[in-house]
Order: C-alpha cells, then sequence, then structure tokens
C-alpha cells in the first residue's frame, strides 16, 4: 500500500483496552483569518436636562373656629337703662348705640383670601329682641373691611349673617362695630338687667389665601409636576439599557418658607429587578438642595414591549413626576401662591463633567446591522492514496469547524457558511451553517456532514460567508464596546478512523519473479508457509494471481492470469501460521519472469491507524525436488 505523505500529518496519544501507549495518527490543520473591526456605531447617549417650576398656587388655611366676641351689655346699648337696674318696668324701643369691640385671628397674622366665608353669628341671651343689627369689620386703624345686617334676633335665640372674603384682606387683630335698634320689650314688664348682653360670633369655612402669614395646614392639593424629556437622537435607538456610567443630577430650588418633602418617580429608570425607583429629597426651607444618584447598573426602559414595528414608532423619551408634602408648621410662615419650586433634572455620564456621554454596559433596541465577509478560506485536505480510495472517514470523529475569535465574547456575532468541496472545479459536497449566534451557541462552529466533504477526495475545501452583528428588522441585544475585532480559525481534525466499504480490494503493483536455483520440472511439491502477525484493525482475504504479462492483469485482457493463490484469509488483531500446498499444475506459475499480483479483499467495520499496529507476514516455501541423487532440500525461512 502507499504511503500517506502529508506535513500535517501529527501523531496523537490513543488509548484503548488493548494498547494504551499507542499513536494515532491524525490530520490537522487551522487557517487563520483576521477580518475588519467591526465598528459598533454611536451606542451611548449624550448627556440631557429638563427643569420644570411650580408654583405653590392656592393655599388653604385651616377653619375658623367659632369664636366670640367681649358681651355686648344691655347697659352698653342703652346707657339710660342704668338707672332702671334691678327692676320692673317697660324697656322702651331704642338705637343701639355703636359699640366696637376687639377680635383677635390665632391661625393667621394676615391673609388675603381668593375665597372663603365669615360666619357672623348673633347669640341673643337679652330679654328684648334685636333688629336691623349691623355687624362691621374694621381694621385697627378705623378702615373699614366689611359688614352684614341680621334683621331680627329674638331673645335666647340665634341668627347668622355671612361675608364673602374674596379678594379681601385680614390682620390678625379686628375691631367688630355694632349698631341697630330694638322694639323694648313691647308694654310688657320685665325686669331690668344692665349686665344682660348678646354676643357676636365668628367662625370661618373654605378659606383659601393667595397669600398669608399664617400657620400653613396640611394641603389637600399638593404640589406636583410631571415633564417629559426627550432622548438626543443616537444611531441606535433603544428600548432597554443597562447603565455603565450615567448620573442623574436635581438640583431643588424650594422658595418657600416651609420645609419640603419632595417624592420624585422616573418610570423609565428601573433596578436591576425592574422595579421603579421613588426617589425621597428632603428640602429645607427657602434652600436649593441638589441630589446627585448612580444609575450604574440600572435599567432604562424606554420600550417594554416585543412588537418592533411600534418600538420604532415610539418616542424615544424619558418621562418623570413628582408630588412636594408641605410641612405642617406651628408657628407663623410667610407664604404666596406665587412662591415657586424649581426643579431641575440633567442626566449625563461621568461625575466630572455634565457634558459627559452616557454610557450603557448592555442595550436592546435596534442596533444597524454590520457585515464582514468571511473568506474565501482554502485548505486542501490531505492527499489519501488511490489504495484507500474506498476507505470512509467516520462522521463521529471527523471535524471541520470554523472558530471565531472577538474581542468580546457577548456580542451577538451571526455567523452565515457556505462550506464547499472542489475537485477540477467540479462542486463535489457543499454543507451550510444559518444564523449561527456566537453569544448562544459558543464560538466554536462545528460544519455539517464533515465526513461527506473529506470521504468526496476534494481538491481543495472552500469557505465563504459573513459574520453580522446588529439587525434592522428585528431587536437585537448587545454588550457595548466601541468596536470587535474578529479572528476566524478553519480547523481541519481528521483522526485516521476509516469505515470499510463492502468489497474494498487493494491492488498491490506485480512483482515479477526471479530464477529459482532448480529446474520446475525437478519440483515435485510446493507448499507456501505463511506466519501472519496482525495488529490493524481490519481482515483481509488475500488472492495472489500469475501471469507472463502484467497487461494480462488489466479488466479488459482478453488473456486472464492464472490463480496461484485463491483464498487466504488473514483475521484482524490477530496472530496465525497457515501452509498451502500448490497443486502441481501450478508449479510453472512461479516460473522465472513471471509476474505475481496480489489482491487484498478488506472487511472489518471500524480502522483505526495506529503507530504501534503493524502486519507482519513471514512467508516461506518448502519445495521437495530432484537432483543427481536423492535428497530433500527445504530453502531457508525467507520474510
Amino acid at each position: 500500500m502507499a504511503t500517506i505523505d502529508d506535513t500535517s500529518i501529527i501523531k496523537l496519544p490513543y488509548s484503548n483496552s488493548s494498547s494504551s501507549d499507542s499513536i494515532l495518527y491524525t490530520f490537522q490543520d487551522t487557517i487563520i483569518e483576521n477580518l475588519e473591526p467591526m465598528k459598533i456605531g454611536d451606542t451611548g447617549v449624550k448627556p440631557f436636562s429638563d427643569s420644570i417650576i411650580s408654583e405653590m398656587g392656592s393655599i388653604e388655611l385651616s377653619p375658623i373656629p367659632s369664636t366670640a366676641t367681649p358681651p355686648f351689655t344691655l347697659g352698653e346699648i342703652n346707657p339710660n337703662l342704668s338707672s332702671l337696674n334691678g327692676q320692673n318696668g317697660l324697656i322702651p324701643s331704642f338705637i343701639i348705640q355703636t359699640i366696637e369691640k376687639s377680635f383677635e385671628f390665632d391661625d393667621f397674622e394676615t391673609a388675603t383670601f381668593k375665597s372663603g366665608s365669615l360666619i357672623i353669628e348673633i347669640e341673643n341671651q337679652l330679654k328684648i329682641p334685636l333688629n336691623n343689627i349691623s355687624i362691621k369689620l374694621k381694621q385697627t386703624d378705623g378702615v373699614y373691611i366689611d359688614s352684614t345686617v341680621i334683621d331680627e334676633v329674638n331673645p335666647s335665640s340665634t341668627k347668622s349673617g355671612t361675608i364673602d372674603l374674596t379678594a379681601k384682606t385680614l390682620p390678625k387683630d379686628l375691631l367688630i362695630e355694632v349698631d341697630g335698634n330694638s322694639p323694648g320689650s313691647s308694654g310688657s314688664s320685665v325686669l331690668i338687667n344692665t349686665s344682660d348682653f348678646f354676643s357676636v360670633k365668628i367662625s370661618g369655612t373654605a378659606l383659601i389665601v393667595s397669600s398669608a402669614v399664617a400657620k400653613i395646614p396640611s394641603q389637600s392639593n399638593p404640589i406636583q409636576g410631571n415633564g417629559i424629556m426627550a432622548l438626543p437622537e443616537t444611531d441606535n435607538p433603544i428600548a432597554e439599557a443597562i447603565f455603565e456610567k450615567g448620573l442623574l443630577k436635581i438640583i431643588i430650588d424650594n422658595q418657600l418658607d416651609l420645609d419640603s418633602e419632595l417624592k420624585m418617580i422616573i418610570p423609565n429608570i428601573q433596578n436591576e429587578a425592574y422595579i421603579i425607583d421613588t426617589l425621597d429629597i428632603t428640602i429645607p426651607r427657602k434652600s436649593e438642595v441638589e441630589h446627585i444618584s448612580n444609575l450604574k447598573d440600572k435599567n432604562m426602559v424606554i420600550y417594554g414591549g416585543n412588537d418592533f414595528t411600534e418600538f420604532l414608532n415610539s418616542n424615544q423619551e424619558v418621562s418623570y413626576s413628582y408630588t412636594v408634602k408641605l410641612e405642617e408648621p406651628s408657628d407663623f410662615r410667610t407664604i404666596s401662591e406665587t412662591d415657586k419650586i424649581d426643579v431641575s433634572f440633567y442626566f449625563f455620564g461621568d461625575s466630572t463633567t455634565t457634558d459627559s456621554l452616557i454610557k450603557f454596559s448592555t442595550i436592546k433596541g435596534k442596533i444597524e446591522k454590520q457585515e464582514e465577509v468571511i473568506g474565501p478560506i482554502n485548505q486542501s485536505p490531505p492527499s489519501l492514496p488511490d489504495d484507500m480510495e474506498n476507505f470512509l472517514l467516520k462522521d463521529e470523529y471527523v471535524e471541520l469547524a470554523l472558530y471565531l475569535k472577538s474581542s468580546s465574547n457577548k456580542i451577538p456575532i451571526t455567523l452565515n457558511l457556505n462550506i464547499q468541496a472542489i475537485s477540477n472545479d467540479s462542486l463535489l459536497v457543499e454543507s451550510s451553517i444559518a444564523d449561527w449566534d456566537i453569544s448562544e451557541r459558543g464560538p466554536k462552529i462545528p460544519i455539517p456532514n464533515s465526513a461527506d466533504i473529506i470521504n468526496s477526495r476534494p481538491e481543495s475545501i472552500i469557505v465563504n460567508g459573513s459574520a453580522s452583528i446588529g439587525n434592522n428588522d428585528d431587536f437585537t441585544t448587545i454588550s457595548l464596546v466601541e468596536e470587535i475585532s474578529i479572528e476566524s480559525n478553519f480547523i481541519i481534525n481528521l483522526p485516521f478512523i476509516f469505515q470499510v466499504e463492502d468489497s474494498t480490494i487493494i491492488e498491490i503493483e506485480p512483482t515479477q519473479l526471479s530464477e529459482l536455483p532448480m529446474d520446475l520440472s525437478s519440483i515435485e511439491t510446493l507448499n507456501i508457509i505463511i506466519k501472519s502477525t496482525n495488529q490493524l484493525g481490519f481482515g483481509a482475504d488475500i488472492m495472489v494471481l500469475s501471469a507472463s504479462d502484467t497487461n494480462f492483469f488489466s479488466d479488459t485482457s482478453s488473456t486472464i492470469p492464472d490463480t496461484l493463490i485463491s483464498s487466504f484469509f488473514l483475521n484482524n488483531n490477530s496472530i496465525s501460521q497457515d501452509t498451502i500446498k500448490i497443486d502441481e499444475s501450478k508449479i510453472d506459475l512461479i516460473e522465472e519472469n513471471n509476474f505475481l499480483k496480489t489482491y487484498v479483499s478488506l472487511f472489518g467495520d471500524e480502522i483505526i491507524f495506529l503507530s504501534t499496529d503493524s502486519l507482519i507476514l513471514n512467508i516461506a516455501a518448502s519445495i521437495d525436488y530432484l537432483i543427481n541423487q536423492t535428497d530433500t532440500l527445504q530453502n531457508d525461512e525467507s520474510e
């Protein structure tokens, strides 16, 4: 059998039950190709910001509890009755003398109202009715504020009037002025007591002020704000991203004379569990506060669905909302509906400057597709001898693969490959690999039907294809780098483990016989003794033909060669010795200058070529022939 001559054939340790230190012949080769670096493009986001101003708006004051003025006595409103004090008599009708009483509000020093009402109530504990009682509210300097008139209040009864506070300003201290008249006792005798009185009670409800110096209660309508920040334009629209470098700076200018708690929600910023974070920031009154949040490892979720078309049509924006809870001080605070809370937002990347780029470790979105060509990679497989034409490599041992080394193993690089076995410019076998994502399936891509490719005995194996990142038609999730360097390694690994086809025959080149040391006619018996040691993984049936011309061995020859040995079996992995007796009629077949050709029919399943394996045939001939004296000579054994 001819030898396999290839510098890429190596020896590998091989172990099985029968030989633990054997060497397996293997063809191995790797072709390396460096692809052009693939630029990812702009995957960061430029810094962006927004600001919003929220005014205090209408301010609620606590309701004014019903509070009485000092009493208005009978002796004060009609001094003429002082001399009749303690006597029974008639009280004639009279005009009530104008009287002023002081009144003080507890919950504010001054308040300018947008709405609200003062309820003015007269509680009459006199024995006579009161008619057309005018109650005026005046500043302590006498400036008139407003008034109400209560037409008739009978003895031991209560009546009220209302003052609308809209657009009015009330000081803490007031003068309550009362005048009117009384019909007296209407002809009936009554006990005259000048200490009898009526009182004025003042209360307030639904008090809304535009400004005040007051004790500020809890507000039913807290300060609120919301807005939307559009992301700067980017090459790659983002559905989701994980911050690598990102800071959120919030600056709050609190112009209110109230401590505040700002509760902010940014739905697009979520923690690792995709839960929306809430920022709670304490703001002292009349101060500016700066709050910085590190966004590293947090998620920015711009679009949470799975519809790519809908995603492309959606806005790239971040929304936010906040609520400001005000303190409830026990002291007076100066406040106005035009007081403001200014909130400014700054998203940026680096703590050194607010102009720095926001960077992400991973994004999901539209990554513009980029493609790099692989190949053509041209590899010549080992050239096996023609005698091994029917020796087929087994698919489970053959390895043809492309190993893609990239600077980032987490990048979803997709491979598409076409592999062709070519001989004399003709396609023998073709295989392909479609949409192999190395981030999911690994960087080593086995080529299907590898054994079929090699067994076709190609002159060359040509690999063409492409490596791509991104997708213009669907979401791509990518761990980000500025560029990816890629090295493709085309690997061939062919252990010499074969499958023998049925009826595989190896023909050994004819050998011409040399002259024997005796005349053929003197030979009486010819025995061929064969000792064999077969360590190979296949058996053989050996046939030897004889002819005077090598052309007679051709299938097209009209002259059929003679059969010297019709069949001799060699079992695989065995040692044997056999003697073949040659018939007298075949002795002429070993005549000088005749040619012998050996045919070896192989049998066996899996053939493994190991360096320690060998096939040794010791062939000897035992010849009986006649010489001048009757002696029997036996030639020496020859190998």
